[in-house]
């Protein structure tokens, strides 16, 4: 389930008692905090580094910190417990915790991730000579729609063989956590 929003979607309690609130990844406020409208950049969070979604690919050509600012942003409240916020308001807090602007998270048999702006256009029709923003913005969504599908690079646990005529099969498991770093302490058996 992917959840955009500007103003108007997250104003009073258009999503507080409604069935989508259960699946949102953040809390809803109990009262409308209002609409941030200045231009911000979103800070990449240290989860957002390494997440299947945000994370900056080898080779990617575009920074995080060149991408032009976005405008608005609902002042949702914090994460709830398990949420992963990717993007988060460089300015605006909630809970002790800034606003996030992207957050994610596994729900049931589904996962769903919420924007707290609509602006995230402004990447794509930014500075024509500026291909960073346009790189950032597909392959951001890319990313998003590959993740929130279940697409297999996401999965969590990978295996992998490879058959050597020199030394017969190998067989390999990458684990990684629900930041998609790699999983310490984690025993992986295989029965072959």
């Amino acid at each position: 389930v992917l959840i955009i929003g500007g103003e108007q979607t997250f104003s009073g309690a258009v999503l507080r008692n409604s069935p989508l609130e259960e699946i949102v990844p953040v809390q809803m406020p109990m009262m409308n905090r209002g609409f941030d409208t200045e231009d911000f950049l979103p800070a990449l969070t240290e989860a957002g580094r390494s997440h299947f979604i945000s994370a900056q690919r080898e080779g990617a050509s575009f920074a995080w910190g060149a991408l032009p600012p976005l405008s608005g942003s609902a002042l949702i409240g914090p994460p709830k417990a398990g949420a992963i916020t990717l993007l988060a308001h460089p300015r605006a807090r909630a809970g002790g915790q800034p606003v996030p602007v992207c957050a994610v998270w596994e729900k049931g048999k589904g996962r769903v991730m919420l924007m707290s702006t609509d602006s995230f256009w402004r990447w794509a029709f930014s500075d024509p000579s500026s291909a960073e923003a346009v790189s950032a913005y597909h392959q951001f969504w890319y990313r998003a729609i590959r993740w929130l599908t279940r697409d297999p690079e996401t999965n969590r646990i990978t295996v992998t063989s490879e058959r050597s005529a020199r030394d017969g099969y190998s067989v390999s498991a990458r684990v990684v956590d629900d930041q998609y770093k790699k999983a310490r302490g984690v025993s992986v058996t295989m029965t072959l």
